[in-house]
């Protein structure tokens, strides 16, 4: 069980580019918001991405600047149960009136949820369901994984406490205990 769980943590930890339900404090901008930088409505201008995330990041020594972190994502999509939207690390380059957003990521990401009646907006801070980062995973795959998780906790709270209070194991064969 214990190499299930670690597994499952490799496939659906947020990657080093970031998570996909971007932290408190980013700023998201779409193709139709009213204000845009230079850089980002540059972006649109030659992209698919129908947004552009950027998050504050504290600055790595003390007494240097604060960079900050920019994503392009593209539009959900409905795959069955699983709701998607790709998402990309993009990183500002130049100064001033040469400052330009570029793609850094070579491979694309896929923030992935599982559908209710619509999929969840991204980012929505009211969601109680939120998107996961995942790579090269498929719709079918992640929905098995998160289903396996499912259970795996249901089966965990259920368990009942032995003598010392901690919860008896179930095995991922049977079900039954271990």
């Amino acid at each position: 069980m214990t190499a299930t769980v670690v597994l499952l943590t490799l496939l659906l930890a947020p990657a080093a580019s970031g998570n996909a339900a971007a932290p408190a404090g980013c700023e998201v901008w779409t193709r139709g918001s009213e204000t845009l930088s230079p850089y980002v409505k540059e972006w649109f201008a030659h992209s698919t991405d129908e947004r552009v995330v950027r998050c504050p990041q504290a600055a790595a020594t003390e007494g240097a600047d604060a960079t900050a972190l920019y994503f392009g994502e593209g539009g959900v999509t409905q795959h069955g149960t699983v709701c998607t939207y790709p998402r990309h690390g993009l990183t500002l380059t130049g100064r001033g009136a040469a400052a330009r957003l570029e793609r850094y990521d070579r491979s694309e990401a896929l923030a992935m949820a599982f559908a209710g009646p619509q999929c969840p907006a991204p980012r929505a801070a009211t969601s109680a369901q939120g998107y996961v980062e995942t790579y090269d995973i498929s719709a079918a795959t992640f929905a098995g994984i998160m289903q396996l998780w499912s259970a795996i906790a249901s089966a965990s709270a259920a368990a009942p406490a032995g003598a010392d209070g901690a919860r008896a194991s179930v095995s991922m064969g049977t079900g039954a205990p271990a």
